[in-house]
């Protein structure tokens, strides 16, 4: 019960601009809607989920480590990309971004399958704002009343933090292997939608990130595509590593045109 009060109070209040803007009031000359600037807090959020699915897998070997459920890599990823977009108090839009994110959680049915190992999407709206909050209790206090008083906001994100500095951060000024963007043809129905990711410039903006914080060790593709008929239309990581030749490996991330199109249509409604 305090969960489902506490999203719908989040919800309400941060749609309400307060105690943040969201995108909506934050302008960026990129897009051309307060829709569009909502929709790219939430895709944003996707894909740097998938890139932590990325990173743990190629640097860690940690999706096929049988230690981790695939529950349990699911929160990492969603926990990863907190950190990855972790935003200053002072940055308006990044702020504003990671709160759409939140948003868009609170707004997605929860119609998964029972063998979907992802947590209720109201549950990783609220771990966005505990992170965010626990990144800076002081800058952030007015999330405070968005967050279980028994979760410790602050001690979760100062040990997502650490893991990721220790385990995953190059400590080095070394690159790695440099990552490929790859827009691929959009048809008739999803024209708007590439524009729209060319336009937010979300691939580009992780690109330079995983490059500039990440050694990556194997041949990498950020790509954006039709998915209908061969993918779930959604966002996704995946690989084809042998394990014979490093030099053939690949490690992709995925994001469907399909699904940009489906949330500049209808909003962060979900879909039933």
């Amino acid at each position: 019960m305090i969960k489902a009060i506490a999203c719908a109070i989040l919800g309400s209040v941060i749609l309400a601009s307060a105690p943040f803007a969201t995108s909506a009031q934050v302008e960026d000359d990129r897009f051309y809607s307060e829709t569009e600037e909502f929709v790219a807090g939430f895709v944003r959020f996707v894909a740097y989920h998938e890139a932590g699915h990325l990173i743990m897998h190629q640097l860690a070997g940690m999706q096929t480590d049988p230690y981790w459920s695939k529950g349990e890599l699911e929160d990492f990823a969603d926990q990863f990309a907190v950190v990855l977009l972790e935003p200053d108090a002072s940055d308006d839009y990044g702020v504003a971004e990671i709160m759409d994110a939140a948003i868009g959680w609170l707004q997605v049915d929860n119609n998964a399958g029972i063998n979907d190992p992802h947590s209720p999407p109201q549950d990783r709206a609220l771990n966005i704002v505990c992170l965010v909050y626990g990144s800076d209790p002081m800058r952030f206090s007015d999330l405070q009343e968005f967050v279980d008083p028994d979760n410790d906001c602050q001690a979760q994100y100062t040990e997502m933090d650490d893991a990721i500095e220790d385990v995953f951060r190059a400590q080095t000024d070394e690159f790695g292997v440099e990552i490929e963007i790859k827009y691929l043809d959009a048809n008739a129905e999803t024209a708007e939608a590439r524009d729209f990711l060319i336009r937010s410039e979300i691939l580009e903006d992780l690109k330079d990130d995983l490059e500039s914080d990440y050694i990556l060790t194997n041949r990498t593709i950020i790509q954006a595509r039709n998915c209908r008929g061969r993918f779930k239309e959604d966002t996704f990581h995946f690989n084809t590593v042998s394990g014979e030749f490093e030099e053939d490996d690949r490690y992709f991330i995925t994001i469907c045109y399909e699904m940009i199109d489906m949330r500049l249509r209808h909003g962060m409604t979900g879909v039933e």
